[in-house]
């Protein structure tokens, strides 16, 4: 069973965590903390209604907001990342106390396994749950149709309701919660707890028996990982909704629009094609292939170079390390009567490790291992495997000497390493920001710490 969690306007609930005047008023942030040639960044409801949407720049903009009377009282300011990065980790870390997996999506949603889940001395797998006036449910509006399972006998909406109001006691943070069985189905019913308030924000589809109705509501192209155009190639085999999506040939799926078009039917038809453990924990294994008709190893080994940079971001991304590099090569003899094949091999590395340095000299190891010259080189495949979490690596007695200055060392001067970092007076002055307009640091600087007088 999965989670999502999701926390709107993110931005916009940061900087009126600690400044409660801001509440209930048009709130903009721009990168100058003005309205002139930066686009906006975030803005409240109360700002979008007055049709200030993020985005929007220039002329458009500015009169717009010219346009705007006294009684919209609209403030500007700009953004606090130090401010908006730390929240974010406090979100993360909460959730990590209140659920066995986690894996964080982004700044302001995150993915729950809430397999084996225990709620103090309470098991949700034994359908027990804390009687808690955080628990109360509120029932949806005449307008609505009840789902099977959010009322008050489903645990797993019992404990979204304790979640969610656990956040707000201690961030203060505002969160739509979806429950369902795969991961696309989660965030479904999480866009649906957003644009219907009859569920409180939250909404369960752990009984699976509602799905049709929810299903049936959301157009194709509003569900997360297809654009339009994969939508519009859907519409003409009669797929119009998530539903018609669920229900849909798999194999027909995937031959108008791709893999992940019919990952997606599957686990919105209530199959995961994930374990919860590779959903919340990352992938197992990591792997780049990209298609090449090459014969020298000087070509192969610049398709490596790029599958290696690339794999490292995702790597970075998943924050693992890697113990384990395959490199494989599929080849095509240059007589056509004989059978191509692929031939691959494998290693080690001395320890885990997300060095880009330590994997790429490894893979061009490999590569020259596996590489035979008088060969056409159809593919080359990079797998990244056995990765674990970094988390509990040991900082060393050097943290300035970084994985990129590793790679500055490659090179045959010494003096490489080194960055030029003078500026002329004027030039650090123009990259100066301007921070008048910038909101304190409640969180992470003791001086701005908020006082109560």
């Amino acid at each position: 069973m999965f989670c999502v969690v999701y926390c709107p306007d993110f931005y916009i609930q940061c900087e009126r965590l600690f400044r409660p005047e801001l509440r209930g008023r048009g709130l903009l942030i721009t990168a100058s903390g003005d309205i002139g040639d930066d686009p906006i960044i975030a803005s409240s409801k109360e700002a979008r209604d007055l049709g200030l949407t993020p985005g929007l720049v220039g002329d458009p903009l500015m009169a717009l907001f010219s346009q705007i009377t006294s009684e919209h009282t609209v403030t500007v300011c700009r953004p606090n990342y130090e401010l908006y990065a730390d929240l974010s980790s406090r979100l993360i870390k909460s959730l990590e106390l209140l659920a066995p997996k986690v894996a964080a999506c982004a700044s302001n949603e995150a993915i729950l396994a809430l397999d084996g889940l225990k709620l103090g001395k309470y098991n949700l797998s034994e359908n027990k749950v804390p009687e808690s006036k955080a628990c109360e449910h509120k029932e949806p509006g005449p307008e609505s149709t009840k789902l099977n399972g959010l009322g008050p006998g489903s645990p797993y909406h019992q404990y979204a309701i304790h979640l969610k109001d656990t956040l707000k006691q201690w961030l203060g943070l505002s969160v739509f919660i979806g429950i369902a069985n795969t991961t696309t189905l989660a965030k479904l019913a999480c866009d649906v707890a957003q644009t219907h308030n009859q569920y409180s924000g939250v909404v369960d589809l752990s009984s699976g028996s509602e799905h049709p109705m929810i299903l049936k509501r959301i157009a194709v192209e509003d569900i997360a990982g297809i654009s339009k155009k994969v939508a519009n190639r859907l519409r003409q085999i009669n797929i119009h909704s998530a539903l018609d999506l669920s229900q849909a040939p798999k194999n027909q799926v995937r031959r108008h629009s791709s893999m992940i078009t019919e990952r997606i039917a599957i686990e919105l038809s209530g199959l995961p094609c994930k374990t919860p453990e590779q959903s919340a924990t990352g992938a197992s294994v990591i792997t780049m292939s990209k298609h090449v008709d090459a014969y020298s190893f000087k070509q192969l080994k610049r398709v490596l170079d790029a599958q290696v940079v690339s794999a490292i971001e995702q790597l970075n991304n998943l924050s693992n390390n890697c113990n384990a590099v395959t490199v494989a090569l599929t080849i095509t003899p240059l007589d056509e009567q004989k059978p191509a094949f692929e031939n691959s091999l494998s290693s080690e590395l001395t320890k885990p490790t997300d060095s880009i340095a330590a994997i790429r000299k490894l893979a061009v190891q490999l590569l020259e291992s596996v590489w035979r010259d008088g060969y056409q080189y159809q593919s080359v495949k990079l797998n990244l495997a056995e990765l674990s979490t970094n988390e509990g690596d040991q900082i060393g007695l050097f943290p300035a000497i970084t994985k990129y200055a590793a790679v500055a060392s490659n090179k045959n001067s010494p003096e490489s390493i080194s960055i030029e970092t003078h500026l002329s007076v004027d030039a650090a002055n123009l990259s100066r920001q301007n921070r008048s307009l910038l909101s304190r640091s409640f969180t992470t600087r003791w001086g701005d710490i908020a006082r109560v007088s």
